[in-house]
């Protein structure tokens, strides 16, 4: 199952968290015959749910675009 481009959104405060989760999900990619491309890595300026909304739908836009 290849996961081509996924992204990581996260508040500053938690950047340690998230890195923890990617290489968690690094580890366990390859043995449970995963391909995984690196995050795209979007720091959110606070961890409100209209921060997280109004960065996501730019980002999908963004995506759509290409």
């Amino acid at each position: 199952i290849p996961m081509h481009f996924w992204a990581l959104f996260y508040p500053k405060r938690a950047m340690d968290q998230a890195r923890e989760l990617v290489n968690m999900l690094e580890k366990i990619a390859g043995p449970i015959g995963m391909r995984m491309s690196p995050p795209a890595w979007v720091e959110l300026k606070d961890d409100r749910i209209e921060t997280y909304v109004r960065t996501i739908q730019s980002t999908l836009g963004a995506e759509v675009k290409m």
